[in-house]
Parts: C-alpha cells; structure tokens; sequence
C-alpha cells in the first residue's frame, strides 16, 4: 500500500516539468466540451516512460473564465517504442 505523497498523485513528483509541459502539448486545447480527464504518455528522462493524467480545470475573474490543464497523477508505463507524447481521450475515473 502507497502513503504519503505517491498516495495521492504517483510519481508525478518525480516527473520534471519540462516533460509535463511536453505530455500537455499533446492535449487538445481546453475548453467546456472537453472531457474532465485525459491522460499523455511521454519519455520523461531518467524517469521513463510515464503516463500522465491531467484535469481539466477552469478559473474565474469577474466576467472571465478560463479553462487550462492540470496534471493530477503520473504511474511509470512498461517499455517500448517511443516518439512522440500520445494523448489519449479515456475517460479516467480519478478514484481508481
């Protein structure tokens, strides 16, 4: 059983930015049809290959609304043939 931090969101702390923002170029922009969760894979350097889920999250100032991505929960992925980040539009339930 996971405690602490890897509990919550995996290894998503060990995972450096500069991949996340990579697996997020991969997404489709955010806006109010898109779906609640989506999930990138990506090469994350020493890490490996790691399967980022993101939510879809909306901010609110006065009159403006703005939708954006926010990585959640990131779990190492077995190996194999890597390009390019892969977004994948599965509905994830974030309870499992």
């Amino acid at each position: 059983m996971k405690t602490g931090y890897e509990a919550n969101n995996g290894i998503l702390g060990k995972v450096q930015g500069q991949y996340v923002a990579e697996a997020i170029q991969s997404l489709p922009s955010p806006d109010p049809g898109s779906p609640q969760f989506l999930t990138a894979e990506v090469d994350a350097g020493w890490v490996g290959r790691v399967r980022i889920r993101f939510q879809l999250l909306k901010h609110r100032h006065h009159k403006s609304v703005h939708y954006f991505w926010s990585a959640e929960f990131a779990e190492p992925v077995s190996p194999g043939p890597t390009d390019h980040p892969i977004a994948t539009t599965n509905q994830v339930d974030p309870s499992t």
